[in-house]
């Protein structure tokens, strides 16, 4: 079966017209949980999902609820015995290592889809999480609401695939394109693909930290401080990562342009962008301001304009 990871969606709480600290959800989440174990004769054990006995653990879930969870590992275990027998042995920390008894869920994991019947990890995750072994996630949403967790499973008549890509598809691409951004060693990119996406960018420098970079974009791509809409607004930044990877000239002169602008380098007037050195009347948007300035007659010009950018950038 396929499935998604969700989070509960609590809702803002509003004392007069100020939201109350905590309430609603954060625009960017990094959250990570372990897979329950104990000590037994020496020997870590960790509470797989691959046994019924692991279920009966569960003091959450109802007698019917267990039933069905030891019926989906009755379906689902011999998947997995097949490609790794060595996974029944609880205590093997070996195969149940940090990687499989780690769970980290950030932003990008409700855009994963997980399909027990393909990826033998999925098919551990799954188990794992139906037995109550990662502690704030449940396997059904009524569950989760139940006891409080923040986390739960789709099933399968919950997704469908044509709406999923719908509605998620861009913002899955923008979140991986961000990530991408966040691995290289330069701040560069992070900093021209801010300035060219982010309304009112607040005068981001070279000095400024990658995580500021991360939550302000990951704010963006959620739609938190823009009016875009939440498909718009990932749309407008994966095409500026995309300008990045095509055509990386253009995407830092652009760039220069938008914090020339921040800086009032360049100012906007009679619906035109125009320089403050040579008063030289570009166009409307970006872009096409840039072409511009690629012009011949324009080029000695947009170095200067660069020099000052950087001057202010660098500090």
């Amino acid at each position: 079966m396929k499935f998604l990871i969700k989070l509960i969606q609590n809702p803002v709480e509003y004392k007069g017209d100020a939201i109350v600290w905590g309430t609603g959800e954060t625009p960017f989440i990094d959250h990570r949980d372990s897979m329950d174990s104990r000590m037994v004769n020496g020997k870590v054990k960790f509470r797989t999902g691959l046994h019924p006995a692991d279920i009966d653990k569960n003091k959450a879930i109802t007698s019917e609820e267990r039933g069905i969870f030891k019926t989906k590992l009755e379906t689902t275990l011999p998947f997995i015995v097949e490609a790794y027998p060595e996974a029944l042995d609880d205590t093997d920390d070996t195969f149940w290592n940090h990687d499989r008894t780690t769970m980290l869920i950030a932003n990008s994991t409700f855009s994963n889809v997980f399909d027990t019947e393909e990826n033998v990890e999925h098919a551990l995750l799954y188990l794992a999480i139906n037995a109550g072994s990662f502690g704030s996630i449940s396997p059904t949403e009524e569950l989760a609401r139940r006891i409080g967790n923040r986390f739960y499973l789709t099933n399968e008549e919950d997704f469908v695939e044509k709406e999923y890509e719908e509605e998620f598809g861009i913002k899955r691409k923008a979140i991986a394109a961000l990530s991408d951004l966040i691995d290289r060693k330069g701040i560069d990119p992070l900093l021209y693909i801010t300035y060219l996406t982010v309304p009112n960018s607040k005068g981001y420098t070279k000095n400024t930290a990658k995580g500021i970079f991360e939550k302000t974009l990951m704010e963006f791509i959620e739609n938190k401080n823009t009016k875009m809409g939440k498909k718009n607004a990932s749309q407008l930044f994966y095409d500026n990562y995309m300008l990045f990877k095509n055509d990386k000239d253009s995407f830092i002169g652009q760039g220069i342009l938008k914090a020339a602008d921040h800086y009032g380098i360049i100012f906007f007037k009679d619906g035109k962008f125009i320089t403050s050195i040579n008063n030289t009347i570009l166009e409307s948007r970006i872009p096409e301001s840039y072409k511009t300035m690629m012009k011949p007659d324009n080029q000695n010009e947009f170095d200067e304009i660069r020099k000052a950018v950087e001057e202010k950038l660098n500090k």
